[in-house]
């Protein structure tokens, strides 16, 4: 696999946790491999085991938050601090689970903090779109997909007929894939 290849849901990889880094771990080849993977398949944001690093590093697109004052767009070893009380629904999408949504409960705002790529700390208080964005990524360093914590009845995936025509239908994928940090799952 390529280090811009997806590693997609059905692959048991995408469920590890990731191990933090070492403090001054020179991390730019693997921030500059998830930039590039990030650009080519479009994505808000990447978190290091979406390329198959087992790592506790995403990324995401900072001039999609031109309003959000970011201190850097690389999350090293990130830590929400806070999470607000107020949670909103919405819909999320994963570029591991390509052509899949569903509906989403989150915190409308958080506090988290990282290091950025240059091992400086920093801490960020967000909330709606940012924020969600911030906790899908997360998600992903502790091997949770958002298919894990959407309404299982909400989950539809696009389909395109031969015109290119596409059409929404329910994801019935959901029951088949197992996540090994489920304790009652006994086939990890």
């Amino acid at each position: 696999m390529a280090q811009t290849d997806i590693v997609p849901y059905t692959n048991r990889r995408i469920r590890r946790k990731g191990e933090a880094l070492p403090k001054s771990t020179d991390v730019a080849v693997l921030v500059e491999q998830m930039r590039k993977a990030m650009k080519i398949h479009d994505g808000i944001g990447i978190a290091a085991p979406q390329i198959g690093e087992a790592v506790r590093v995403f990324i995401i697109e900072k001039k999609l938050f031109p309003g959000a004052d970011l201190p850097s767009d690389v999350f090293i070893n990130p830590k929400i601090l806070r999470k607000g009380f107020k949670r909103e629904i919405s819909e999320e999408g994963c570029l591991s689970v390509p052509n899949v949504f569903g509906q989403v409960s989150r915190s409308l705002k958080i506090t988290i903090e990282a290091f950025d790529q240059n091992w400086k700390r920093f801490r960020l208080s967000t909330q709606e779109l940012l924020a969600r964005v911030l906790q899908h990524e997360l998600d992903h360093l502790d091997g949770t997909l958002f298919i894990d914590k959407a309404d299982a009845d909400t989950l539809h995936e696009v389909v395109y007929d031969k015109e290119g025509k596409p059409t929404l239908r329910p994801w019935t994928q959901k029951s088949k894939i197992q996540n090994p940090n489920d304790k009652t799952n006994s086939n990890f």
